[in-house]
């Protein structure tokens, strides 16, 4: 399928573009790495990432559904974050980063992978590959509506696949000095998107 040639795009190689509606250059500045821990590539190659639908703002956050572009024109769908108007600060950032580099860490086939990051214009960005699927909360609330309830080998299915994955976030460290360990902090059903994979 070819690319689609809506709305913002940026890259993360190139030349910056000063223009709103052009190509921004998604930059590594040095300072992420000893600060963040995160690698100068997640990916190897140069792409182009372009905005096309936004999923959800809360001033804090902006998340995007994106495409990013290879050198030859293939398509794939990712996820962009950032940090939103009202969270365009130091703490914003390394939230961001944070959760970047523990999915990267964490990786595995029940977290979204970490496709690419960088800096948009000042503002940092994470992207990271699409899944499809739906959210708990949806399932949950359409089963409501039709008074019927989640089977129990599902619901037993979906919190053990929950609790190996938080048990790995628990004993994670990205260091042999540090003590590790880190908690989700929002553990709901609008946070656990079920996928066919």
């Amino acid at each position: 399928p070819g690319c689609s040639k809506r709305m913002d795009s940026f890259q993360n190689l190139g030349t910056p573009s000063r223009s709103r509606f052009g190509v921004f250059k998604l930059s590594k500045p040095k300072r992420l790495k000893s600060r963040h821990g995160l690698p100068d590539s997640v990916s190897e190659g140069s792409f182009v990432y372009r905005a096309l639908s936004e999923l959800d703002t809360d001033g804090a956050w902006g998340t995007w559904l994106g495409e990013q572009r290879d050198a030859a024109g293939n398509c794939r769908p990712v996820l962009l974050k950032h940090t939103g108007e009202s969270n365009r600060t130091r703490a914003g950032a390394d939230a961001l980063w944070l959760e970047a580099l523990l999915a990267l860490k964490l990786n595995g086939s029940q977290v979204v992978p970490l496709v690419d990051y960088g800096v948009l214009d000042g503002r940092p960005f994470a992207v990271y590959g699409f899944e499809e699927g739906v959210f708990l909360a949806q399932i949950i609330e359409g089963l409501k509506e039709s008074q019927k309830r989640l089977p129990s080998g599902v619901a037993v299915g979906i919190i053990l696949q929950a609790c190996d994955l938080v048990r790995r976030l628990h004993k994670l460290s990205f260091d042999d000095e540090s003590a590790g360990g880190f908690v989700h902090g929002s553990l709901c059903p609008r946070n656990f998107l079920l996928t066919e994979r």
